[in-house]
């Protein structure tokens, strides 16, 4: 093996590594954003449920002190 065909195929290596780094960091970055819109939704279902019932306030009610 030449030296060129060495470096040839440890630079297809080295682009090939980077691209599937930068393909799983921005399918973490699109799971992530997908949670937290899952989150968002859940918590203002919860809070509906909440104020829906007599005599409660949703959790994030803070109660005048007494």
């Amino acid at each position: 093996m030449t030296p060129l065909l060495v470096q040839t195929i440890a630079a297809v290596v080295v682009l090939v590594t980077l691209m599937m780094l930068l393909l799983m960091g921005y399918l973490l970055w699109l799971q992530c954003r997908d949670v937290a819109e899952q989150d968002r939704e859940r918590e203002a279902r919860r809070q509906r449920l909440a104020a829906r019932r007599p005599g409660r306030y949703p959790t994030s009610f803070k109660p005048p002190p007494r």
